[in-house]
């Protein structure tokens, strides 16, 4: 409540609509890209099917192993996403805390101290971040060997 008691309405409003305007603009090319990626991939293996009829036997095994990674990936992807919002959030708390009481910290000393505790945080910090990543590189390399298997069946087919 301190917050909205020492800061005017106008940087609130200002600050809210500023976010809610990225969000909206982030929100719409985003799903123009999910929604015409989607298509496009739809559209060529429908031509490929098409074209190179022997390649179904392929797309269609490749899909449904695709469909099972990003099953598997999701469950876990999830939740390294939420192990790393809970550590960024003791982060910020601590870098807050420790801003509002900087006084406090010259006072006594203790930079060094605060100093090595903040780098161990942000450590701690970079640990789910690191292996979420690690994840989506995961994924990301089975996803292209589908589609290697995908292009080597269809120029065999051709």
């Amino acid at each position: 409540m301190s917050f909205y008691d020492s800061t005017p309405l106008g940087r609130i409003l200002s600050r809210v609509s500023s976010d809610l305007s990225i969000i909206d603009l982030e929100i719409a090319i985003k799903s123009v890209i999910a929604v015409g990626s989607t298509m496009n991939a739809y559209l060529m293996l429908a031509v490929l099917g098409i074209l190179a009829w022997p390649v179904v036997f392929v797309i269609i095994p490749t899909v449904y192993l695709s469909i099972l990674l990003q099953k598997y990936y999701f469950a876990s992807s999830k939740e390294l996403i939420r192990i790393n919002g809970t550590t960024k959030s003791v982060e910020a708390s601590y870098l807050a805390e420790s801003i509002a009481g900087a006084m406090t910290i010259r006072a006594f000393g203790e930079q060094e101290r605060f100093f090595k505790k903040n780098l161990d945080i942000i450590d701690a910090n970079a640990c789910p971040y690191f292996h979420s990543f690690s994840a989506n590189e995961w994924l990301i390399q089975r996803l292209e060997i589908l589609c290697a298997v995908v292009l080597t069946s269809s120029a065999l087919a051709l």
